[in-house]
């Protein structure tokens, strides 16, 4: 029984430590009063397939906080913008790793061994691509930022994760936060 709650307590240590995340940064105004944050109209890209799905996925998240959405400008007092970027690029390196190789022989009746230690550069290079998104609230008064989200989030995880983001950022709505956010 012992074995097994040691497996399973390794299991989970390494389930957690390997799982992907998404970095998450939120900014809140310390100023403003959220209780008078009620109601939003929402900005954004209308143009790609991307930018209507997230706005979707927005609008139903602010719903499920208790926020209402508005079509028009006039009656909401909060407008939200947000900014869908892809990121990629490439990276090369180098790590020094150190070498020993072992040398025997024999000279006559003379046996030997020698150890000689070194170090070896190993070149490495590799690709990055990240979705980045930015969601904006803007008081509608004077038109100044009240809080924000940046969700940044390797691109092989972007489309099946990023209701889970955008759920999990919301959930700090109002509130500042940074760090690294597991996806499970």
């Amino acid at each position: 029984m012992r074995i097994l709650t040691t497996f399973l307590m390794l299991f989970l240590f390494v389930l957690v430590n390997c799982s992907p995340t998404f970095y998450l940064k939120t900014q809140a105004d310390p100023n403003y009063d959220f209780a008078n944050c009620r109601s939003v109209v929402i900005y954004g890209d209308q143009e790609s397939i991307e930018g209507k799905k997230f706005k979707r996925m927005l609008e139903s998240e602010l719903k499920s906080i208790g926020l209402k959405i508005i079509e028009g400008t006039d009656d909401a007092n909060v407008s939200s913008t947000y900014i869908i970027d892809l990121n990629e690029g490439s990276y090369t390196g180098s790590l020094l790793l150190p070498t020993t190789s072992i040398t025997t022989g024999q000279v006559g009746s003379i046996k030997y061994s020698e150890n000689t230690t070194s170090s070896q550069i190993v070149p490495y290079t590799g690709n990055y691509s990240y979705k980045n998104v930015l969601v904006r609230f803007i008081n509608k008064q004077d038109n100044s930022v009240v809080w924000q989200c940046y969700i940044s989030i390797d691109s092989r995880y972007y489309d099946q994760n990023i209701l889970l983001c955008l759920q999990k950022s919301l959930s700090l709505f109002g509130k500042d936060f940074q760090g690294e956010i597991s996806l499970y």
